[in-house]
C-alpha cells in the first residue's frame, strides 16, 4: 500500500493529497516534460539545488519538477515546502510521504503524479553538488 502524500503545508490527513504547494488545484497546466528529483536526508545539499531548479523553472514554465520527499526526517520537507511556496511557480512541487520507500519508489510516485507527455529523473539526487538544468533544455525523455 503507497502511504499518503503531503501534498501542501498540512499535515497528512488520510484522505485524497491536498493540492500542491504553489499551485492551485484547478490551475491548468501545460507542460512539455516533468522532472522527477527523489530527495532522502539531503537538507544539507538542498540550498543550492533549490536555487538552480527554481531559476531554470523560471525560464522554462513548460517544465514541471516535483521534489519527491522519500521518508526524510531531516526537515528536508519543511525546507522545500518553504521555498516552492516562497518562489510562487506553479511548475515547482512537492510530494512527501513519511515512511521511507527507496529512490525507486519515489520516482514512481512521481510518474504516477506526472501529467505531461514525458518525464525525467536525473540519474543524480540533489546530493550531487551541481545540478546541470541547461542539459535538460532542447531534450525530451522518451518513455515514462
Amino acid at each position: 500500500m503507497t502511504p499518503p502524500l503531503d501534498r501542501a503545508a498540512e499535515p497528512e490527513t488520510g484522505g485524497g493529497p491536498a493540492p500542491a504547494a504553489g499551485r492551485p488545484a484547478s490551475a491548468p497546466i501545460g507542460r512539455a516534460v516533468d522532472v522527477i528529483l527523489p530527495v532522502h536526508n539531503e537538507r544539507a545539499q538542498l540550498e543550492r539545488s533549490l536555487a538552480l531548479v527554481t531559476a531554470f523553472a523560471a525560464a522554462t514554465p513548460d517544465y514541471h519538477f516535483a521534489f519527491v520527499a522519500d521518508g526524510s526526517t531531516d526537515g528536508a520537507p519543511a525546507l522545500i515546502r518553504a521555498h516552492v511556496e516562497g518562489a510562487g511557480l506553479p511548475n515547482l512541487e512537492l510530494l512527501a510521504y513519511a515512511a521511507r520507500r527507496g529512490k525507486g519508489h519515489a520516482i514512481r510516485i512521481g510518474v504516477e503524479h506526472a501529467r505531461a507527455g514525458s518525464s525525467a529523473s536525473p540519474t543524480a539526487t540533489c546530493r550531487t553538488r551541481s545540478i546541470s538544468c541547461s542539459r535538460w533544455r532542447g531534450r525530451s525523455a522518451s518513455t515514462t
